[in-house]
């Protein structure tokens, strides 16, 4: 089952840093662009819903982007009552006492409107019913709002409101993708803008700003990930169809400054892709260790290794895989430290590191400020698919997760 939400194109409101909430309002120019290269995008998937916010700037959105909406007020973004029409310089020289409560995590009611716990619960509840709506294999389409797809991103991931969460603003048409997998839910995509560009939105301006892009990029295709065989640090390099990604990627994503990767065949061939040669090689970068059971097929693990697939994946105990292989938590520690080292010795302009699916997921738990639960409700990037992250004084900022245009098939930028 899946569950795809999609932020409505730019509004005047939007772009003048203005507060909304249930105001009438409808697409700039650039927002009606978005929304066509969104609907550009999707037009090969099939939805079994689709459903949407019944505002007008969502329903626009829909419209342009070619696709039939049920209207459901249940969507809406949180009514802002009295600060709708407001700029935020406004509301924050009128009201300072109100966002201050707001930014340390209160239960305010905006401008006399919604409090954030009623607007929270309203939004996970119509997750939940549309959820039960779809068959286990389903697949929903949401065209809402920004602050609707951070209610559901913050509460599944834990993380706090204001000033000190660890991702970036939603940006307009950006789309973000709930998986259930074996009754887990998990956030396989995040505030993915690629068909707007290569940096979009929040990236975008923080790079524009002068802020360090670092963009961690999944391997392409091999014959063990066909096969479902687990590799872990067992060195497969891509099949054809990986090749074809890795060269598709590098085709799209044409400026990413000095490449970094794992030396496993599989990620250093995805990386010569970027830039022509040789990356630089970093061991700290290769797959988490599956010990005894890099090679074998899950079903192979379940039926030799009863008791540790269960306490592992059932129970969620954060054992060493295999017995012999790496925890999750020393996967987490190991790549924090990698791209620590990476980053202090590169102070300006992008990078990028080429590594592998769980390995990037337990870089970006870390960045989450997480463990092994956050890594349970993380997704794995499909092959060739990216995450940005923003290098600030601060520390890093998650942008996005997941970004595939080029893997849907996206041309490459003009």
């Amino acid at each position: 089952m899946k569950i795809t939400f999609v932020r409505h194109g730019e509004t005047a409101h939007n772009a003048s840093s203005t507060w909304q909430g249930h105001a009438a309002g409808s697409l700039s120019e650039r927002g009606r662009a978005q929304a066509k290269a969104l609907g550009d995008r999707l037009v090969h998937t099939s939805f079994d819903l689709v459903v949407g916010s019944d505002l007008g700037r969502a329903m626009e959105t829909a419209e342009v982007a070619g696709l039939a909406v049920e209207p459901e007020p249940a969507w809406r973004e949180i009514d802002v009552g009295d600060w709708a029409g407001r700029t935020h310089a406004e509301v924050a020289a009128a009201h300072p006492d109100q966002l201050r409560a707001l930014r340390s995590g209160e239960d305010v009611r905006l401008g006399g409107g919604e409090s954030i716990r009623a607007f929270d619960d309203r939004v996970a509840q119509a997750f939940s019913e549309l959820a039960g709506r779809l068959g286990e294999d389903g697949h929903a389409l949401v065209v809402t709002h920004g602050g609707v797809i951070m209610s559901l991103v913050n509460r599944h991931w834990g993380l706090p409101f204001g000033p000190d969460n660890p991702t970036g603003p939603i940006t307009n048409t950006s789309i973000t993708t709930f998986g259930c997998f074996h009754e887990q839910w998990r956030l396989d995509t995040y505030n993915d803008a690629g068909h707007l560009g290569t940096l979009a939105g929040y990236a975008a301006d923080r790079a524009a700003a002068g802020d360090r892009i670092l963009t961690l990029v999944r391997h392409g295709q091999t014959d063990a990930n066909v096969a479902e065989i687990w590799q872990g640090q067992t060195d497969w390099g891509l099949n054809d169809t990986g090749r074809r990604q890795a060269e598709r990627l590098g085709a799209w994503y044409t400026s990413p400054g000095p490449v970094f990767a794992s030396p496993l065949g599989r990620a250093h061939q995805t990386a010569q892709a970027l830039n022509g040669h040789d990356p630089v090689l970093v061991d700290g970068l290769q797959e988490i260790s599956m010990g005894s059971w890099e090679g074998l097929h899950a079903n192979e693990i379940k039926e030799r290794w009863p008791d540790l697939f269960e306490r592992t994946f059932q129970r969620m105990e954060d054992l060493k895989r295999g017995g012999d292989g790496e925890s999750v938590a020393e996967l987490i520690a190991r790549m924090r430290t990698t791209v620590d080292g990476l980053v202090a010795d590169h102070t300006s302009g992008r990078m990028t590191v080429v590594s592998h699916g769980s390995a990037i997921r337990a870089f970006i738990v870390s960045v989450l400020g997480g463990g092994n639960e956050v890594f349970r409700k993380t997704g794995l990037l499909e092959n060739t698919a990216l995450a940005n992250v923003v290098v600030t004084d601060r520390g890093y900022r998650l942008a996005d997760y997941g970004v595939s245009h080029h893997v849907d098939g996206g041309d490459p930028p003009a």
